[in-house]
């Protein structure tokens, strides 16, 4: 399937709650430039980020500055949040 693979894959983090406390970390794009032409497979679809060490929303958070652990702090206290367990969740990069 020639050109099958030429689009660009995006991805965009966003942590926290939206129109109330939340970060925008930095766009990456996957490179499947180097994947030989033919029989392309879906694998997965998946409109949540993996949270594991070398995910999408890791990559993200580490070229903005945040280390994995802030990152999964940062996660849980917008659930907190969301729930009304936190009053409002400060995003800090550090």
């Amino acid at each position: 399937m020639e050109g099958f693979l030429t689009g660009k894959d995006l991805s965009v983090g966003i942590i926290g709650n939206p129109t109330n406390s939340y970060m925008v970390l930095p766009i990456i794009e996957e490179d499947y430039s180097v994947l030989p032409e033919g029989n392309p497979k879906l694998l997965e679809v998946n409109p949540n980020p993996g949270w594991c060490w070398d995910g999408h929303l890791a990559k993200m958070a580490k070229i903005d500055g945040i280390s994995y652990t802030k990152m999964l702090k940062m996660i849980l206290q917008a659930g907190e949040q969301r729930l009304g367990l936190l009053e409002k969740a400060e995003f800090e990069k550090r």
